[in-house]
């Protein structure tokens, strides 16, 4: 039936798998250290708690519905078909590359990418609030869509650009890095208004900054905005 895993010592994986599949559900917490290259694997009903010293393995959510908040360094991957939940009102960090065939979700919650390569050719990334905070370049790639309706921000430090037409729901778009649109078309689309301050550099290259926010739009620039699209 059910499955508690309560990590409070050291728990290393090594280079194989671990899965949880438990018909009643699995419940991994880890206050302290969990190790090793090899899967940490979910299927059906599954909360983890990555947090304590250091949550090492990848994380690949085969099927079902997993709630994970915390801090992930390394790879996660969802499934088509699978979710992703960050927990209503909490926050998970990845702090490595995250591809999502199924969805990422989360209201009121906080997705935290320290990643190079976002990989979204999903259902949808739905999580309310997108942060982009690593040094260098990152990249969003894919043509799943984004329905998280808080903030989409890109922290000082990070280069992020879009490999590809994207469109976001966001309300409140906050640039403090670099954001390049790299020749693609850039779509906002909030349910009602839209803010978006640039404190940093919106680099729009040759294509279109569409804004399409029924309760109305503010782009206000406080730093650098080029491009000749």
């Amino acid at each position: 039936s059910t499955l508690s895993f309560t990590n409070y010592g050291t728990f290393a994986m090594g280079s194989q798998t671990l899965a949880f599949d438990a018909p009643g559900g699995a419940a991994f917490r880890n206050p302290g250290t969990t190790s090793g290259g090899g899967l940490f694997q979910t299927s059906g009903t599954v909360s983890l708690y990555a947090g304590g010293t250091t949550f090492d393995p990848p994380l690949k959510v085969v099927s079902g519905t997993t709630t994970a908040w915390g801090t992930i360094q390394s790879t996660i991957t969802v499934q088509a078909g699978a979710t992703l939940k960050v927990p209503d009102g909490n926050s998970l960090t990845a702090g490595s590359n995250v591809t999502v065939h199924g969805d990422l979700s989360g209201v009121g919650s906080t997705f935290s990418f320290y990643g190079t390569t976002l990989t979204n050719t999903g259902s949808s990334i739905s999580v309310d609030n997108v942060y982009f905070y690593g040094t260098g370049a990152q990249t969003i790639t894919g043509a799943g869509s984004w329905t998280g309706t808080g903030t989409f921000y890109v922290a000082s430090g990070s280069s992020t650009s879009l490999a590809n037409d994207v469109t976001m729901a966001f309300s409140d778009y906050q640039i403090y890095g670099t954001f390049s649109l790299d020749n693609h078309v850039l779509t906002l689309n909030p349910a009602s208004t839209l803010s978006f301050p640039n404190f940093g550099t919106v680099d729009m290259g040759s294509q279109t900054l569409a804004f399409d926010a029924p309760g109305g739009a503010t782009f206000t620039n406080y730093g650098t905005t080029s491009g000749g699209g």
